[in-house]
């Protein structure tokens, strides 16, 4: 009975490793049309046979606007040059360290906000055993870690919180900007660098624009490891070897899958809407005392956040 309990034990521990610490898209059309005004050349008709209406004609009476013809240069310039939700501020079609430095600058102005700022958060984990070979022990306790697993994301209220001055009551307790948002208690919202970026990719959507962004994959066969780029713009694991006493995790892989950053940003460089996917998967033996098995488990955490300017 001991070794089952250690064992329910080691998987509500291998459980905590998806409880990713947080403090806690109207879809528009992609193409823009683009009206081009074509001076129409206006000439007066003459007939062939009718030598003084040719004469006329050619020699328009001064000040007889009309029947002369706009040259091209009037009309390239009184032509529209772009329709405004082709804005030039957004970095359609450029390569990745723009579209980077683009969401990085919309990111961070939102911690840094002083103002009135309404946050919507819905956020959750979810988690699923892949491997979980026991030796001597029946069904029932891995049912038992299944119950016990995170899986809330599913059943995920949002929540509003209006901050002034970078502070909102939440209930009795004060939340900050910094606390709300990842990563979590940093001053920074983003860090990211295109070193760090699979993908990227920024499009029109209305008069917004949609920049998404995917990371590359990290992995360590260590549990303290932060993975740099992952860390630099959301929540990671926070778990290390001490964490798991007396329990412990032989050839351990910690491996994050590369997380999914979507961004809705307005003309005024305003995040509109944030959403965070941030799959994740742990592999490895767990070991107490004489008792060894190797167990895997998929998961990871999902956020969506709405900003009321």
């Amino acid at each position: 009975m001991t070794k089952i309990k250690a064992i329910v034990s080691i998987l509500l521990v291998l459980s905590l490793m998806f409880g990713i610490a947080a403090c806690g898209k109207d879809k528009g059309g992609d193409e823009t049309t683009v009206e081009e005004t074509t001076a129409e050349e206006t000439a007066g008709e003459t007939s062939a046979n009718d030598e003084t209406s040719a004469a006329e004609t050619s020699e328009p009476a001064s000040g007889d606007e009309t029947s002369a013809a706009p040259s091209e240069t009037q009309a390239q310039t009184e032509a529209p040059s772009q329709n405004p939700g082709n804005n030039s501020k957004f970095p359609v079609g450029t390569d990745k360290a723009a579209i980077v430095e683009f969401y990085n600058k919309a990111a961070n102005a939102v911690k840094a906000y002083k103002g009135t700022l309404k946050v919507t958060r819905k956020s959750g984990a979810y988690t699923k055993i892949e491997k979980f070979d026991v030796p001597l022990v029946g069904g029932s306790v891995r049912k038992l870690a299944e119950d016990k697993l995170p899986n809330d994301w599913d059943k995920a209220q949002p929540k509003t919180l209006t901050f002034n001055n970078g502070v909102a009551k939440d209930g009795d307790k004060d939340r900050t900007l910094a606390e709300v948002l990842p990563p979590e208690k940093a001053e920074y919202m983003s860090k990211l660098t295109p070193a760090g970026v699979k993908s990227a990719e920024c499009k029109l959507e209305g008069s917004n624009a949609k920049v998404t962004i995917t990371l590359v994959e990290e992995s360590s066969t260590s549990l303290d490891f932060v993975p740099p780029h992952h860390s630099s713009c959301l929540d990671t694991l926070k778990l290390s070897s001490a964490d798991l006493d007396p329990f412990t995790i032989k050839n351990a892989k910690v491996t994050y899958k590369g997380a999914t950053i979507t961004a809705v940003i307005n003309e005024a460089g305003q995040l509109l809407s944030l959403q965070v996917r941030e799959p994740a998967y742990v592999e490895g033996n767990v070991g107490y005392s004489a008792l060894t098995f190797p167990a895997a488990i998929s998961g990871g955490y999902n956020a969506d956040y709405t900003f009321v300017w």
